[in-house]
Parts: C-alpha cells; sequence; structure tokens
C-alpha cells in the first residue's frame, strides 16, 4: 500500500548569510527569504513517504541561483525630519530623522549643517536616526539637512531633505561664579604681587578676566582682558599698599558688572641689598668693575661694578684701608683718591647701599680688597730752570764786605709734595 503524501527537504548548502534549510514539509515549493542581494545560494532536495521507516529518496543534483541585487533607495525618499533642528539652549541643537525602511539594512543617516558658523559639524555616516550639534555659537542660526543611505552592495543614496534652520538660543548670564573671588591668597614680594582667580565657568566660553589695580600707587599697572586667569603685577614699590578688582565676561560680552571685589593687599618691605650681577641665585658683594688704577704719582682711580636694587637708588662708599679714609655714601659708583704719597701701595674696598628710608638702607658686602700703587715722582722741582729771585751781590753796610757777596734763589716748588725742596 502507498504510504503518502510525501514529504520534501530542501537543503542550502553554500552556507552564505541568510541561507536556511526548510526543514520536512509537504509543499513541493519552497521560499528562502531573508537573503543577502546579490548573493549565490545553493540547493539540492530529497524526499520521502510517510511510512514507519521514512524511506527516503537520494538527493537531487546541486542548483544555483543568484539574488537580484538591491538597486532601491530607502524610503521615504527624499530624506524628511521627524523632528526638525530643535535649540536644546544657548550651544545645543538636536534633530531627529524619520526612520527608514530598505531590504538591505541596517539604514544609515547623514545630518550635514550648511551655514559654517563658529562651531557647527556634521554627523558623518551613522545608523542612529538622533542627531545633536554641541559646542555652537550662542544666538546663532544653523542649518542643517538629512540624507539616508542602505548597505547594499553598492550604496543606494536617498535626496537629501529639505534645509531646516533654527537659531541657538541667546546668552545672557555672566559666568559663574557671579562674584569673582580669588582661588588662593596674594603672593606678594617686595615688588611684585601674584593674584590668582577662580576659574569661571561659562556656557559660552572661553571667559576672560579683567584685573583693575586702584590705588595708582606707585608701579601699579591694570591687565587688560585675557583668558588667562592669573596676574602678576610687577615693578611695584616695597611696603606699598595696592588694591586690585577682578571681572570676568563670556564670548557674548556678559559680565559681571555687580561682580567685582576690592583686593587689599601689601608689597613686603625691601630687605634686599643692592645686587652688583642681577639674575644670580645669591646677591653677590659689591665688586670693582675697573681698578684700583694709579692716576698719578697722587691719586689713584677705581670704578664700581653698578648695582641693582628696588629702590633704583643705590650708593657706593669706597674705603681706603691702608690709610682708614673713605669716600663717604655717594651715588657715584667712581671715586679718585687724592693727595697720596708717590711709589706707595694702597687699598680699597667698596660697599653699596640703597636707599630704603625705614627702618633703614639695606647694606650690602663690601667687597674683595684691592690694590694698586701711585706712580713714581719723576719731575723736579718748578719752575724748571733755576732762577735768583735776588741776584748775587756784596753785602752792604757789613764790615769787610768786599770778601762777601748774598744772593737769594727763586722758592722751588714740588707739586708732588716731596719737598723740602733743596
Amino acid at each position: 500500500a502507498l504510504s503518502g503524501p510525501v514529504e520534501y527537504f530542501f537543503d542550502e548548502t553554500s552556507g552564505n548569510p541568510g541561507g536556511t534549510d526548510s526543514g520536512w514539509q509537504t509543499d513541493p515549493n519552497y521560499t528562502d527569504d531573508g537573503l543577502s542581494q546579490n548573493t549565490l545560494y545553493t540547493y539540492k532536495v530529497q524526499m520521502r513517504d510517510r511510512s514507519d521507516d521514512r524511506n527516503k529518496t537520494g538527493f537531487s543534483a546541486e542548483v544555483s541561483a543568484t539574488t537580484d541585487p538591491d538597486i532601491s533607495v530607502p524610503m521615504p525618499n527624499p530624506a524628511t525630519f521627524a523632528s526638525g533642528p530643535s535649540a536644546d539652549n544657548e550651544t545645543e541643537i538636536s534633530m531627529t530623522a524619520t526612520t527608514g525602511t530598505d531590504i538591505s539594512g541596517p539604514i544609515e543617516y547623514l545630518f550635514t549643517e550648511t551655514t559654517g558658523n563658529p562651531g557647527a559639524t556634521s554627523s558623518g555616516w551613522r545608523t542612529d536616526s538622533y542627531y545633536e550639534d554641541i559646542g555652537l555659537s550662542q544666538n546663532t542660526e544653523y542649518t542643517y539637512t538629512v540624507q539616508m543611505r542602505d548597505n547594499a552592495d553598492d550604496r543606494n543614496y536617498t535626496a537629501v531633505s529639505n534645509p531646516a534652520s533654527v537659531f541657538t538660543d541667546r546668552d545672557v548670564d555672566p559666568p559663574d561664579p557671579n562674584l569673582p573671588t580669588l582661588r588662593s591668597a596674594p603672593l606678594a614680594t617686595d615688588s611684585s604681587i601674584r593674584l590668582e582667580a577662580t576659574i569661571g565657568t561659562d556656557i559660552t566660553g572661553p571667559v576672560e578676566y579683567l584685573f583693575t589695580e586702584t590705588s595708582g600707587n606707585p608701579g601699579a599697572s591694570s591687565r587688560d582682558w585675557s583668558i588667562d586667569p592669573n596676574y602678576t603685577d610687577t615693578g611695584l614699590t616695597p611696603d606699598t599698599e595696592y588694591i586690585y578688582t577682578i571681572q570676568m565676561r563670556d564670548s557674548a560680552d556678559n559680565r559681571n558688572y555687580t561682580g567685582t571685589k576690592a583686593i587689599l593687599t601689601r608689597t613686603k618691605p625691601d630687605r634686599t641689598a643692592p645686587d652688583p650681577y642681577p639674575g644670580t641665585p645669591e646677591i653677590e658683594p659689591a665688586a670693582f668693575a675697573t681698578g684700583p688704577d694709579p692716576e698719578s704719582a697722587t691719586s689713584i682711580i677705581m670704578e664700581a661694578v653698578i648695582g641693582s636694587d628696588l629702590t633704583e637708588d643705590v650708593h657706593y662708599r669706597f674705603v681706603n684701608t691702608t690709610l682708614g679714609h673713605n669716600s663717604g655714601w655717594d651715588r657715584s659708583n667712581r671715586y679718585t683718591d687724592t693727595g697720596l704719597s708717590p711709589d706707595t701701595e694702597y687699598c680699597y674696598t667698596v660697599q653699596m647701599r640703597d636707599a630704603v628710608v625705614s627702618p633703614g638702607p639695606n647694606v650690602g658686602t663690601v667687597s674683595v680688597q684691592a690694590c694698586a700703587t701711585t706712580d713714581s715722582d719723576e719731575d723736579p722741582p718748578e719752575p724748571l730752570k733755576a732762577a735768583f729771585d735776588v741776584p748775587p751781590a756784596p753785602v752792604p753796610g757789613l764790615h769787610n764786605s768786599d770778601s762777601k757777596i748774598t744772593m737769594t734763589a727763586t722758592i722751588g716748588n714740588d707739586v708732588l709734595g716731596n719737598g723740602p725742596v733743596e
């Protein structure tokens, strides 16, 4: 007896994406779906009856077929916005494309900003139909389009959507904190004050800082708007009071008009002596720039290295350590010691001090001693040609004057003081 009905088994053997066996079925027809476009698939078929032993035929010869290429674009075409560009705040705009459909998924979306205004960015191809553009400028118009494409071997692109425009919100708020403060105490030296403002934040940055000095005391300076939150005012006067205010603004020129705060600080007193070699790690002793050198048989000349000091008023004192006298404190860094003896060695030191009044000048370290010898006395007395002040003559009125003659020479003078003249 016949054991019907007959069952059929369609076996897909290529293993390409989506290929599926039918399983045993009574329908002699089979459609394999969910396949990849433009791809080869191979099938063979087998039959069996419904007897207890399920008698099977052998497999047929394999037969292959290739799916058609996908040449259809995603829908809708052109692409559209499900939710058009909308300002979320002063710097962000978001939008959503209408979800596309296509047999070759997944669908990708391209959001393009067309104005090129500051901060504008296109999305690049993406599978997410939602896009948010950030880092934009406040109160500025931006325009967007959207386009779709499928995942076919040869991508199928929709037409570009109609453009849609929107303005970001206007920023009306100043930077935070509204009352600018210092993030650390002022750092004062005897000639400078450093201020470090609290870092301001704002949705439309960058934040800029304005430091204004209001006392007008010597050396004080203000600093114009800058993104640097730190400011060092230099060239100030020691032990002097200075007053500063800080203001912040964002890129929309929203300022802390009521946010200025007076910062009262004082430079340190000047406790530093003049330095002959500024820029070295430590203050060096005073030093001779030239000399001491003999100028003549009775004088020696010398010059000190010019000292640097905050007061810009340096005084010098040269000491003749051989005789114990000195030049006294004077602003000149040059000194000529006179009235010395010829061919004699004399030794000197030099010292510097500034002009601080209270509690008193800062006196530097004495220099290393340096010596020089005056020139020898090689000049005869003057006049260079001796002469008679009273010419020779008999001595009048003297007994036996016929045997005596008297005369007087012109008194000689030795400019070097090597007298008496003989």
